[in-house]
């Protein structure tokens, strides 16, 4: 009984079974279909998504360079040239069109394969070049780093053994585990794989570079500009020239620098103080009767700044007019500041930019400056248009501006020992409105240009107030309502001031600006148009071969563009003659057209090198001592009657 119910029970699972799967047969066409329509519709969607992600691939290859990870994360300034797209922008290597007296300026030294053959050179890629520059605090010593693709290091290395130099010298150029070396007087050239690193800087202070250049071609990517947070390498991409310059590091290690001079720099002036002394003495007592001057003046020792920073803080305080400490405090104006610059070369047009960025904090008090500004269109009526070549216009609002700087003013106001500047600083505060226009005319091309500057006085006269003071300290002549300041006579109209170089041509000129120039003056709070078309008719102002390089140009444009209402890009476009062709090829044939241009400057790089690859020992150090009697600057004065 058992067995006839499980073979009762094994009947209905087959039946069920069966049943089950004549209704999936049935239904399976259904699906397959389903599935055949998702399918179809899937494809298409994945291969656009497969083209975009290989074109985002293909912009990130040809942008991103490996030669990156060769800068130093301290650099202080990154450049990136893309010399590939130059050059063929330029056309300078275009077959059939390569200039015979490049070739001909190259042929001397052996370096006519860059544009009869460049791929055997093993110095053509695709990808750009790098400079960059650091500073070395301990040393006061700064470096210039070159990072370039090569393609073949073993072709860039038979390239450069077979350089001709003048007067029959070579390259120095070695391999040393792996790595080509050239080291030459104050440069050093280190490559391997795909990399080339060029290091420069003072032969006379450094001991080093080698051991830098080496350090940057080896170095891992970790240790690169990228893993500086304050670089922005994709600011980097899309231009043909950018550059990005940290001045925050340069402000620092500007102000140390200038903090740690201050012992030598008195010392310097000490120095030169007495020298001063030394000379009046000489003239006032009719010494020149009886010594040479240089005899008499090496009896006292005068030395030389040691480094950048004694050099710059020596030449602005010597005359007292400075206070050091100002010039020490200058540099903490561009704390947590940045810098990038681009330019592209387009047809017909070269247009570049800079930014500055800085700390939310700077750019919210910038932003009452320019939002707050006094309209230009009041001073239009005062504006001289008659033969016009540029035009500018800026609008801030000035006290506010002064407001930024104020607590620095103050201080470098109380510091200034001289009477007569104490005097006119107290001016500052109120000098003018803050916005102005400044003109360049030129009524006859056999005259020079004239130029006017108007500006707004509504508000504040301070300026009016400094010309008043001056007239009565005899420091400039009163005629009327005209001040005469040297070649710059200014007046006052209806809370105008006007300031210009010639008035009579300023009389005759038509004045009052309107229409599209009108316009573009009102747009921005820095607006500036050059028209270089007119310049080229000054002809006793130019030479023949500035004429010409004035005939490639239109029109010159820049404008400062604001972002939340601060300042910070300033655009600069040049418009050229010719709108058909690229700007950089213009330029290159411009140069072409200048007799042996290519063979002078091609001449003057090989005898640099040449002169820097000789060895220390080429000529013999002299065997004999110049006396020289000198006198310590803490020594007291020589008797001059003993001299002799």
């Amino acid at each position: 009984m058992e067995v006839q119910m499980n073979e009762e029970l094994k009947e209905q699972v087959q039946d069920q079974v069966s049943e089950e799967s004549s209704e999936t047969e049935e239904q399976a066409p259904a699906v397959l279909g389903d599935t055949r329509k998702k399918k179809s519709v899937l494809i298409p969607v994945l291969i656009i998504l497969f083209i975009i992600l290989v074109i985002i691939a293909g912009y990130f290859y040809a942008t991103y360079s490996p030669q990156i990870r060769h800068i130093s994360k301290n650099a202080l300034a990154v450049a990136k040239v893309d010399i590939p797209k130059l050059i063929k922008k330029s056309g300078a290597m275009k077959k059939g069109e390569i200039d015979e007296e490049i070739i001909s300026a190259l042929e001397d030294y052996n370096l006519e394969a860059l544009v009869k053959d460049p791929r055997s050179t093993g110095l053509i890629t695709a990808k750009p070049s790098y400079l960059f520059g650091e500073f070395d605090t301990k040393e006061n010593i700064p470096y210039i780093f070159l990072v370039m693709p090569i393609a073949n290091a073993e072709k860039v290395y038979s390239f450069a053994k077979n350089i001709a130099l003048p007067n029959g010298k070579e390259l120095p150029v070695s391999k040393k585990s792996g790595i080509y070396e050239m080291e030459i007087n104050g440069i050093s050239c280190m490559w391997a794989g795909k990399s080339m690193v060029m290091g420069m800087t003072d032969p006379d202070k450094d001991n080093d570079l080698s051991k830098k250049v080496k350090n940057y071609l080896t170095q891992d990517k970790s240790a690169c500009i990228t893993a500086n947070k304050d670089f922005p390498s994709r600011g980097l991409r899309g231009h043909d020239i950018t550059l990005w310059a940290n001045l925050d590091g340069m402000a620092h290690i500007a102000q140390k620098g200038l903090k740690d001079a201050q012992g030598n720099v008195n010392r310097l002036i000490s120095q030169r103080k007495r020298r001063d002394e030394l000379i009046d003495y000489y003239y006032e007592n009719n010494l020149y009767h009886f010594y040479r001057y240089w005899e008499f003046m090496d009896q006292i020792r005068v030395d030389n700044p040691e480094n950048v920073f004694e050099s710059v803080l020596l030449a602005l305080v010597y005359d007292g007019k400075i206070p050091m400490d100002a010039v020490i405090d200058l540099p903490t104006n561009l704390y947590k500041t940045y810098f990038s610059f681009s330019a592209d070369f387009d047809k017909g047009k070269l247009v570049s930019s800079v930014k500055f960025e800085t700390t939310p904090e700077r750019q919210k008090k910038l932003e009452s400056v320019i939002t707050d500004a006094v309209n230009v269109k009041d001073l239009y009526p005062y504006v001289p248009t008659e033969g016009l070549i540029m035009l500018s216009s800026v609008k801030t609002n000035y006290p506010k501006l002064y407001a930024l700087s104020e607590k620095r003013i103050d201080k470098l106001t109380k510091s200034i020992t001289d009477p007569e500047i104490s005097k006119f600083m107290k001016h500052l505060n109120k000098l003018a409105d803050g916005s102005g226009i400044i003109a360049i005319n030129i009524l006859d091309e056999k005259e020079d240009p004239f130029i006017t500057l108007v500006a707004s006085v509504k508000n504040n006269k301070g300026v009016q107030d400094l010309l008043k003071d001056m007239g009565r300290e005899g420091m400039l002549s009163k005629d009327g309502k005209y001040y005469y300041l040297d070649d710059l006579i200014f007046f006052f109209e209806d809370n105008v001031m006007i300031c210009t170089t010639n008035n009579n041509n300023y009389k005759k000129s038509n004045r009052g600006l309107e229409g599209t120039l009108a316009r573009e003056m009102n747009k921005n709070p820095l607006n500036m148009t050059m028209d270089c078309a007119v310049l080229k008719d000054l002809k006793h102002v130019f030479s023949d071969e500035e004429e010409d390089a004035l005939e490639m140009f239109a029109k010159l444009n820049a404008n400062v563009k604001t972002k939340s209402g601060t300042p910070n890009e300033l655009k600069v476009e040049l418009t050229f003659s010719d709108k058909k062709h690229n700007c950089l090829k213009q330029v290159k044939d411009y140069l072409s057209d200048i007799d042996n241009f290519w063979d002078e400057i091609t001449k003057e790089i090989m005898y640099s090198v040449s002169y820097r690859a000789e060895r220390d020992d080429t000529y013999p150090e002299p065997d004999y001592e110049i006396p020289r009697e000198v006198i310590e600057e803490t020594g007291p004065i020589a008797d001059f009657d003993t001299l002799y």
